[in-house]
């Protein structure tokens, strides 16, 4: 009985591994994101943008939607000309 309590702990050890490495992946996409939308906006604090975009997403952890959302309105606020589809095509890495 020992051992299959040892071998759900490790299973349980990997879970926890995996989703931490999943969080750790998706705040790098989401800040890699940033560092181009800051390009694209013209902001000067590129990284500090980037920052603030990751911790919109981890703040409201919808998926891409509060990503989507930001950057949807930083770039209507901009007046660059884009399309809500260009943008998710954007963010899904396609363009």
């Amino acid at each position: 009985m020992r051992a299959m309590k040892q071998r759900g702990e490790a299973f349980e050890g990997l879970d926890a591994l995996a989703r931490m490495e999943a969080f750790r992946t998706r705040c790098r996409s989401v800040h890699d994101l940033g560092l181009w939308a800051a390009a694209t906006l013209g902001v000067a604090q590129a990284e500090t943008y980037a920052g603030d975009l990751v911790a919109t997403d981890i703040a409201r952890p919808t998926g891409v939607d509060s990503v989507f959302d930001r950057l949807r309105q930083d770039f209507a606020e901009s007046g660059l000309p884009h399309s809500d589809l260009w943008l998710r095509r954007r963010i899904q890495g396609v363009d």
